[in-house]
Order: structure tokens, then C-alpha cells, then sequence
């Protein structure tokens, strides 16, 4: 791989966290001026599955520092995944099989490790 190939790798890479970024970001800005406009309060699912999974308190995890991490994971997660598809070189069905089980195994690692750390800073219950 020349200096050029791993430039243009690492470029790609940071304009894929950024892009999912500020598409994470933006979701999360519609989300709190929806909360505003209807007094019905939405629960973001990654909240939901840590509350389940791990017992955690949800009055604490409703903070904004939390719905700002959910936003970075998810987006280092989905933009891992896409840059490990595209040097993985097989047809498209096999990168979609792969990309699927790979997605589904680092949201629920990912995900496990970060209920793990808020259990043992004691969000619990």
C-alpha cells in the first residue's frame, strides 16, 4: 500500500465520522425540539436496551452527556463497519451478510462494555 492508498484511507475514514456526526448530532437536536413542541417524552432505544440489559437508572441516563456518547458510538460503529466492507473483497451480497453480523456484534459489544462501565460507576438501581 503506497503513502497515497493510506492517505486517502485515513481522510475517508475522518470524513465518514464526521459526516455521521453531524448526521448523529442533527438527529439529536430534532429530537430535543420535538420533546419541546409535544410533552410526550421519546426514549432513544440504546437508553432503552441499557436500562433491560444492565438494570441502569433512567432518570440518569436521560442526561445529555449520555445522548451525545450514544450519538459518537453509534457513529464510530457504523462508520467502522463501512470501512471495513470496503476493503473486504468479495461480491456485494457477501459485504451486506458481513457488514449485518459485524454491525449486530459491535453495537451489542460496544454497547455491553459501556453498561459494564456505567454499572460499576454505580448508575444502577
Amino acid at each position: 500500500m503506497s503513502k497515497f492508498e493510506v492517505i486517502m484511507s485515513v481522510v475517508a475514514f475522518v470524513s465518514s465520522i464526521l459526516f455521521f456526526l453531524i448526521v448523529n448530532l442533527s438527529k439529536l437536536k430534532l429530537i430535543n425540539s420535538s420533546k419541546k413542541k409535544r410533552k410526550k417524552e421519546v426514549r432513544i432505544t440504546e437508553i432503552k436496551y441499557l436500562i433491560y440489559k444492565f438494570n441502569l437508572k433512567e432518570e440518569k441516563l436521560l442526561q445529555k452527556k449520555f445522548i451525545i456518547l450514544f450519538s459518537l458510538v453509534n457513529s464510530l460503529i457504523v462508520t467502522a463497519v463501512f470501512m471495513v466492507l470496503m476493503i473486504f473483497p468479495y461480491g456485494i451480497i457477501w459485504q451486506i451478510l458481513f457488514g449485518f453480523i459485524l454491525l449486530i456484534g459491535l453495537i451489542y459489544s460496544i454497547y455491553g462494555i459501556i453498561g459494564s462501565i456505567l454499572l460499576k460507576r454505580g448508575y444502577c438501581k
